[in-house]
């Protein structure tokens, strides 16, 4: 058990290394924008378990502006011709077509639109998970970085 003595340290340490954070790390303007300086941005992943089940679209919402930069699905039993792809709310392609068809294979999307992979605060990123055959479950990690 932390002692109160213990806990205060953690909290002043959390509260400089925050302070540290904001000062190196930063939200970057949109891709779309042009002239920029580079700068040093944390990356924000998040990771969504599809179960198996007929070609469906999973939509989730996003509470910040979101850049998707980098997509990743882990294929958990066999499935051929299954395929994932990112699209925004309204259902327009951010990614191509994802194979996930062999089990225990790793795969990455191909392509990403610089037009539509910018999701705004309170947009929808959708993920269609197309089952041609076997099943359809994988695991997927998008990887995204902030947007102001």
């Amino acid at each position: 058990m932390l002692s109160a003595d213990n806990i205060a340290k953690l909290a002043m340490f959390d509260a400089t290394r925050a302070a540290d954070l904001a000062a190196n790390f930063r939200v970057v303007a949109d891709s779309t924008a042009g002239g920029q300086t580079p700068q040093v941005c944390i990356p924000v992943e998040m990771s969504f378990l599809l179960p198996d089940a007929a070609t469906t679209d999973y939509d989730f919402i996003l509470s910040e502006k979101l850049e998707v930069v980098d997509v990743t699905c882990i294929k958990d039993v066999a499935g051929a011709g299954n395929t994932i792809t990112l699209k925004t709310g309204g259902g327009t392609a951010i990614s191509d077509a994802i194979a996930t068809a062999v089990d225990k294979t790793v795969t990455r999307a191909g392509t990403l639109d610089k037009a539509t992979r910018v999701i705004a605060s309170g947009g929808t990123l959708r993920i269609t998970n197309t089952r041609a055959a076997g099943s359809s479950a994988c695991y997927v990690l998008v990887k995204f970085l902030r947007r102001v």
